[in-house]
C-alpha cells in the first residue's frame, strides 16, 4: 500500500515515530481528519495496524495525526484540546481510563466525535460526553467475571497499580468480595522506574488465590520476583493482560486466568480475524494484543458511517448505532448510553490466549444459553 506519511501530523505534542510499515489509502477529496493517540509501545502499534487495515478494508483514505498521552490525565487533556484545534473528525484511542475519561470529556465540549476501542472504565460515556462511544466491555461487567473466580476462594489477595485503572478494579473488587481477602496496594510508580527490584509486600502465604490488577508492565515487573506469589497460588489478571508475553512462561501460564471478551467466532465486520491478525502481525513482529479486534471494528465503523455521507459527531453516531455489527465476540451493537452490548466476559487461561471459539462456547452459543463466568481449564 502507498502509506499517508507525507499527511502525517504530530499535533505538535512530542510523541513517537511512526513505525515504518503504517499505512493507509492515498488521502482523497473530502477524507476525514482522523488522530490515533495512545501511549508509546504495543497497544499503539496495534492502533495503528488496525487503523490501517481498516481503511484499507473501508477504501477510506484520509489525514491521519498521532499523538501520545504517555498515560497522564493533564497530557491526554493536552493531546485532546489539540485534536480540536487541529480539526479532527474522530479520535480514536486513550486506552487507558485515566486518560479516555479526562479527554472525553473534552471531545464532548467541543462536539468532536470519540471511539474507545481500549478503555473499560464505566463511566466513560457519561452524560458529559456525549460524543463518546466505548467499543470494548465495561468494568461492571468484568468485575463480575472476576468475581465469580473467587466463589470457591477463602483467603483472596489483591495487588494493584495505585496509579491505574488496576487501583479502581481493585476497589470495586474489594468491596463485593467482604471479609474473604487481603489486599497490598503497590505504587506503581515503583513498578515503573529504577534499575533494582523493589521490595514488594509478599502475598499471604495462606491466599488460595491473587488477583494483579494493572499494565502488563506492572504485572511483568511484580510476578518477577518468585518470592512475591507463591508458586501453586492461582493467579487472576485484567484485560490489558489479556495475550501478554510474560505469562506464557511455564511457571505462570498453568495457573493464570485473565478476564476478556469471549470469542464466538471469527468474523469481524466482514473479514476473517485470524486473516486481518495475521497480517498485522507480519506487519509488527508478533502477536497483536487485547484491543486489535475492537479497534478495527471502531475504524470500520466510523469509516462506514463517512462514506454514507454522515458529517459531524451526531449524524456519524446515529449510524454506527443504527447496525449490527459482527465480530468475534458476537454480533455487537449499541445501546442509548453508547456502551457497547452483544458480548460476554469470560476467564482464559493466560497461557494460550484463544483465536477461535473453544468447541463448549460454540455449543453454548448455537443453543443460545448462558452460564456464569468461571476458570477455563
Amino acid at each position: 500500500m502507498q502509506g499517508l506519511q507525507t499527511s502525517i501530523s504530530t499535533l505538535g505534542i512530542p510523541g513517537y515515530a511512526c513505525p515504518a510499515w503504517f499505512a493507509a489509502p492515498p488521502s482523497m477529496a473530502d477524507a476525514p481528519s482522523i488522530v490515533l493517540v495512545d501511549s508509546a509501545g504495543p497497544n499503539v502499534e496495534d492502533l495503528l495496524a488496525a487503523g490501517a487495515l481498516a481503511l484499507a478494508d473501508a477504501g477510506v483514505g484520509a489525514r491521519i495525526a498521532l499523538a501520545d498521552d504517555a498515560r497522564d490525565a493533564s497530557t491526554a487533556a493536552q493531546v485532546a484540546e489539540a485534536a480540536v484545534a487541529w480539526g479532527a473528525d474522530v479520535v480514536l484511542g486513550h486506552y487507558g481510563a485515566r486518560t479516555a475519561v479526562p479527554a472525553s470529556r473534552i471531545y464532548g465540549r467541543h462536539g468532536v466525535l470519540f471511539l474507545a476501542p481500549g478503555t473499560s472504565a464505566t463511566s466513560l460515556c457519561a452524560a458529559d460526553a456525549p460524543t463518546t462511544w466505548q467499543c470494548f466491555g465495561r468494568d461492571c461487567e468484568q468485575l463480575q467475571c472476576l468475581a465469580d473466580a473467587a466463589a470457591q476462594a477463602a483467603c483472596i489477595a489483591i495487588v494493584a497499580q495505585t496509579d491505574n485503572y488496576g487501583a479502581d478494579l481493585a476497589q470495586g473488587l474489594d468491596a463485593s468480595l467482604g471479609a474473604r481477602r487481603c489486599v497490598a496496594r503497590i505504587d506503581g510508580e515503583v513498578a515503573r522506574t529504577g534499575t533494582t527490584t523493589p521490595a514488594w509486600p509478599a502475598i499471604d502465604h495462606t491466599a488460595d488465590l491473587a488477583y494483579v490488577f494493572g499494565s502488563k508492565e506492572f504485572a511483568a515487573r511484580v510476578l518477577a520476583d518468585d518470592a512475591f506469589v507463591p508458586a501453586s497460588t492461582p493467579l487472576v489478571f485484567a484485560d490489558e493482560c489479556y495475550g501478554a508475553e510474560f505469562l506464557s512462561a511455564p511457571r505462570l501460564a498453568a495457573r493464570s486466568h485473565v478476564a476478556y471478551l469471549e470469542r464466538t467466532g471469527d468474523t469481524l465486520v466482514d473479514r476473517s480475524a485470524t486473516a486481518l491478525r495475521a497480517c498485522a502481525a507480519r506487519w509488527m513482529g508478533r502477536e497483536p494484543g487485547a484491543y486489535f479486534e475492537t479497534s478495527y471494528l471502531a475504524m470500520r465503523a466510523f469509516a462506514a458511517a463517512w462514506q454514507a455521507g454522515r458529517r459531524g459527531a451526531d449524524a456519524i453516531g446515529a449510524s454506527i448505532a443504527s447496525r449490527t455489527w459482527l465480530t468475534p465476540f458476537g454480533a455487537l451493537c449499541w445501546n442509548a448510553s453508547r456502551q457497547l452490548t452483544g458480548h460476554r466476559w469470560t476467564l482464559q487461561l493466560a497461557g494460550r490466549p484463544r483465536t477461535q471459539p473453544t468447541a463448549a462456547v460454540a455449543a453454548r452459543v448455537a443453543a443460545a444459553t448462558d452460564t456464569p463466568c468461571t476458570l477455563e481449564s
